[in-house]
C-alpha cells in the first residue's frame, strides 16, 4: 500500500470514529428509544435493550432507522443495516419486577419488532392445516389455539385465520408440548401483534405458561407505558 492508500485509510477510520463519537453523544441525550410503529411510537427505556452497543445497531442509527429522533448520518447505509427487513431491539425485562412482576418473572428471549414478520417454517406447516383443524379458545389466555395434528406444536392466533394471508396477520406464537396429550409442562413463545405491524415476543418457561394471562396483563399495561 502507497502513502496515500495508507493516508486515505487512515482519514477513513477518524472519520468513522468521529461519527461513533457523534452517534454516542446523540444516544446519551435519551433515557429511551423511540421506536415508530404505524400512528403510534414506543419509548423504551435504554437499560433494558441488550443489542444497542453493536455494530448493526450504529449502521440503523447512522442511517436514521433505529431512533425516530435521530435523522441518521449517512442514508446509504440503510441497506447495509436491513432498514426494510424484520429487525428487533432485544430486551431483558428481569429489572421491571417491582413494576411488572409476572413479565419481569417468566419473560425470556423478550424481543420488540418495530417490523414483525412470522417464521416463514411456522407459516408452511400450519396453512395446510387451516380449514381442517378448528382452532379453539383459552378466554384464561385470550387466545385462540389451533393443536397441529399428530405433532407438539400448538399454534396460538389473535382471530381464527380463514386463509395463509391471515395466518400471517393472525399469528400470535407456538407452544411446544413434550407429551402430546397434555399441557403439562408445556413452553411457549407469544407474539402480542401491535399497530403497524410492530410485535412483542417472548418465551414463557412451563411456570410462564401456567401464569400466562398474568403474563399477558403485564405485557399489555407495559407496552401502554412505553407507548405515548
Amino acid at each position: 500500500m502507497g502513502r496515500w492508500g495508507l493516508i486515505s485509510w487512515i482519514v477513513f477510520g477518524l472519520a468513522l470514529l468521529g461519527v461513533k463519537a457523534m452517534l454516542d453523544l446523540s444516544s446519551a441525550r435519551y433515557p429511551d428509544v423511540a421506536i415508530r410503529a404505524g400512528a403510534a411510537t414506543y419509548f423504551i427505556p435504554r437499560g433494558m435493550i441488550l443489542n444497542e452497543d453493536t455494530f448493526n445497531a450504529d449502521l440503523a442509527r447512522m442511517s436514521g432507522c433505529w431512533d425516530v429522533r435521530e435523522a441518521g448520518m449517512v442514508q446509504a447505509a440503510a441497506s447495509v443495516a436491513g432498514c426494510d427487513t424484520p429487525r428487533a431491539l432485544h430486551l431483558d425485562l428481569s429489572g421491571d419486577q417491582a413494576s411488572h412482576p409476572f413479565a419481569g418473572r417468566h419473560m425470556a428471549d423478550v424481543a420488540f419488532w418495530r417490523n414483525y414478520a412470522p417464521p416463514a417454517q411456522h407459516l408452511q406447516e400450519l396453512v395446510p392445516q387451516i380449514g381442517k383443524t378448528a382452532p379453539y379458545e383459552r378466554p384464561d389466555w385470550r387466545l385462540l389455539r389451533l393443536d397441529l395434528p399428530g405433532t407438539p406444536w400448538v399454534y396460538l392466533f389473535t382471530q381464527a385465520p380463514q386463509d395463509a394471508a391471515d395466518a400471517g396477520t393472525r399469528y400470535a406464537g407456538r407452544c411446544y408440548r413434550s407429551d402430546i396429550g397434555t399441557d403439562i409442562g408445556m413452553t411457549c413463545t407469544v407474539v402480542e401483534r401491535l399497530v403497524g405491524g410492530a410485535a412483542l415476543e417472548y418465551s414463557l418457561g412451563p411456570d410462564g405458561v401456567a401464569e400466562m394471562a398474568q403474563v399477558r396483563g403485564d405485557a399489555m399495561s407495559m407496552l401502554a407505558r412505553w407507548r405515548r
